[in-house]
């Protein structure tokens, strides 16, 4: 998405909360390198130099190299290296600067932590010169296959998420940009319905996720419900393993529209298999969000209309 975005004349940003991932990884020749922030401390590149101006020679050293050397390699990993080097300049001034202080008091645990890291890169946009931003948060510890039914570990877990997000909901309406924003959980797998003999779930298919934000039309479950969940049901291929009747393609349909990407042949770019679903069967931006402006009517599956049967003409009956 963020790659179509560029193309299309827009500043953009990725940036990751402690831990590099996939998720944000588009072409690497057509947008910027994704950003991997620490929540806790960043440091500064080469904070103990062994002389006072190491890191400027550095940086000349690796220019000096990357005019037309003619070495592809060099000249790339050059470029990489003074990208990262300033880049890791303006995170640290981000990080240690009193003018991107969230407001909000963020609860300091996993969740509490990335979420205030990713509100102090939203409040530094103007500095890092962006206007279109997908941050990527990994809260871990739900893999419960073991005693997850009233156990206080999971609903401390859930509990932690809740905090953070509010925390999170309050600071984005402190700068103004609750309206901006849209924050949508995911995961890699779901679990069974039937607990294992340990009183824990094991890993499934289908799941619910939520998604908020300020424009967001909420208050709502969309998606097909199954027609049953025993184990004769249709969708259930065993112990509560539920078939998804909605495609994260019909999601990020929505979302991306929501973003700027409007046109069929970006949003075939950034959703390969958008195609394999009826186009009435994906999410339009305007029924996702209060201001959305694409409607699903543009979605409407033309049914040819039958041509009129002629009469039929009867040949003359020849004289006897």
């Amino acid at each position: 998405m963020m790659d179509v975005l560029k193309r299309n004349g827009h500043l953009t940003g990725s940036t990751t909360i402690d831990q590099g991932s996939l998720a944000l990884t588009g072409s690497p020749t057509e947008n910027n390198a994704v950003l991997e922030v620490s929540s806790r401390r960043n440091n500064i590149f080469n904070r103990n130099p062994s002389y006072s101006d190491m890191t400027n020679d550095l940086k000349q050293l690796h220019n000096a190299t990357s005019l037309n050397s003619g070495r592809l390699f060099a000249d790339t990993w050059s470029s990489q290296l003074t990208q990262a080097m300033d880049q890791n300049q303006e995170v640290y001034d981000y990080f240690n600067s009193d003018s991107y202080d969230p407001v909000e008091s963020f609860p300091d645990n996993a969740p509490g932590n990335r979420l205030k890291a990713v509100a102090r890169m939203i409040k530094a946009r103007t500095a890092r010169r962006v206007e279109r931003d997908a941050f990527f948060v990994e809260i871990q510890g739900f893999d419960f296959h073991s005693e997850s039914i009233g156990d206080s570990t999971f609903d401390s877990a859930i509990e932690a998420v809740d905090k953070g997000v509010a925390a999170f909901k309050a600071e984005m309406k402190n700068q103004n940009l609750w309206e901006k924003v849209v924050l949508i959980s995911l995961s890699d797998f779901g679990r069974t319905l039937t607990p294992n003999s340990g009183s824990g779930t094991d890993h499934a298919w289908g799941g619910n996720y939520f998604m908020l934000g300020g424009t967001v039309i909420g208050k709502r479950i969309l998606g097909e419900y199954p027609s049953g969940l025993n184990e004769d049901a249709p969708l259930n291929i065993g112990r509560g393993r539920i078939i998804p009747t909605t495609p994260w393609d019909a999601v990020w349909n929505g979302i991306s529209q929501w973003m700027g990407v409007t046109a069929d042949v970006d949003l075939d770019n950034v959703l390969p298999n958008r195609n394999s679903f009826e186009k009435c069967s994906l999410f339009y931006d305007e029924e996702l969000f209060h201001d959305g402006t694409v409607s699903k009517s543009t979605c409407s599956i033309q049914t040819p209309t039958p041509a009129p049967t002629p009469s039929p003409t009867l040949a003359p009956t020849p004289s006897p």
